[in-house]
């Protein structure tokens, strides 16, 4: 076990922003270059996505209101997103 002064709950907040930065690294990688694999990026999600489940296990987070702040971003990205729309590349449409 690491050795410092982090309160529990700093210690697994920072542990979450380093995760949330990994992501990132990874969706710009894919950017940057699009031939790579998102087999990385996939493999930083399930990190953060473990990240949020111990959020909730810490009752820091509700899954309820999550879900609820996931349908108002679909509906905005709805809006106001082309790769939401009818011909987004990403479904080859």
């Amino acid at each position: 076990m690491i050795k410092n002064d982090l309160t529990d709950l700093n210690e697994l907040l920072l542990v979450l922003m380093e995760e949330c930065a990994e992501v990132q690294v990874e969706a710009s990688k894919l950017m940057r270059f699009p031939e790579n694999s998102s087999e990385k990026l996939e493999k930083e999600i399930g990190d953060l996505m473990y990240m949020v489940e111990v959020l909730h296990q810490w009752d820091l987070v509700s899954f309820t209101k999550i879900d609820e702040q996931m349908t108002r971003k679909h509906e905005k990205l709805k809006k106001y997103s082309h790769f939401m729309g009818e011909t987004n590349e990403g479904l080859g449409v």
